[in-house]
């Protein structure tokens, strides 16, 4: 809103420019206005957002996470590592923390225990 005037954006323009690619982010510096804005105007326009992270178009880098893991854990900074493999950073995380789960099951995520009160030497679960 701009002094209490909501600001006309085409619906259509809108929704063809997300459905092809562009991001809510992309979308609202061009149009001059927050994310936000742009978000509840898409949904308001019965456009089914996209979840974040991978967009249409976007390529697969192939790395082997052991390896990415190996390095990692003989002191090879994950910055450093990113420049080696032509990529960023949280691509490199989230690829050795894939090796960490495939090399250890133990560390999959599994839902934890409730939390444990200790009173006067004994263990009493909190529900």
């Amino acid at each position: 809103m701009v002094n209490g005037r909501r600001i006309h954006l085409d619906p259509k323009a809108l929704r063809q420019q997300y459905l092809r690619g562009q991001t809510l982010d992309e979308l609202a510096r061009s149009y001059g206005v927050s994310a936000d804005t742009i978000r509840d105007r898409l949904l308001e326009a019965r456009v089914t957002l996209r979840s974040t992270g991978i967009r249409p178009g976007d390529v697969f880098i192939p790395l082997d996470s052991a390896q990415l893991l190996k390095d990692f854990q003989a002191g090879v900074s994950m910055l450093e590592l990113a420049a080696w493999h032509n990529t960023n950073r949280e691509t490199i995380r989230r690829r050795i923390r894939e090796a960490e789960a495939n090399a250890d099951p133990k560390r999959r995520r599994s839902p934890r225990p409730p939390p444990v009160e200790n009173r006067g030497g004994v263990d009493r679960r909190i529900n």
